[in-house]
């Protein structure tokens, strides 16, 4: 996550998720992360990731998908 671009994709794709509480999330662009209040109830963790990598990003130990990232801007590649 490199940029504005980048950031609003990944925020998003974990927006809408249910169970994400959508006015915490953070994005932290030196750092390269997000972070957010969820309900773990509704939501697991590993739902979230897949998410992200479903919009072209890595989550953790979760690859990008790779159409999902052929789709991305060249400047979130």
């Amino acid at each position: 996550m490199k940029n504005q671009a980048c950031g609003q994709i990944i925020t998003e794709a974990i927006a809408k998720q249910q169970g994400v509480l959508r006015e915490t999330i953070e994005v932290d662009y030196a750092r390269r992360e997000v972070k957010f209040r969820y309900d773990s109830m509704q939501l697991a963790m590993k739902n979230i990731e897949h998410a992200v990598a479903e919009a072209g990003f890595s989550a953790n130990d979760i690859p990008a998908y790779g159409k999902a990232r052929e789709k991305l801007p060249p400047e979130c590649k």
